[in-house]
């Protein structure tokens, strides 16, 4: 990370309203599949349809602010890294 920070966050700035609608969805989304991993990018496709992918990304990093989701970054044998939620 640079020293200007997360370039993800708008400082003062209230959430979008299809982020708070992402929210919810994946509220319940996690709470209906308590028990199951899922890589992050998999999560933005599977709401694809209905939300940008970067929407998507957003509502899953409040949801682990809030102790809701838990997430952890993991390397491939390829030398990339998935996160997994």
């Amino acid at each position: 990370m640079s020293d200007l920070g997360d370039p993800y966050v708008e400082i003062g700035e209230p959430p979008d309203e299809r982020e708070l609608e992402a929210r919810d969805a994946l509220r319940e989304f996690f709470q209906k599949n308590r028990e199951t991993v899922f890589f992050s990018r998999q999560l933005e496709v599977l709401y694809e349809n209905t939300y940008f992918h970067w929407i998507t990304n957003r509502a899953i990093r409040d949801l682990e602010a809030e102790g809701l989701a838990k997430s952890e970054w993991r390397q491939l044998r390829t030398g990339t890294s998935i996160k997994l939620v």
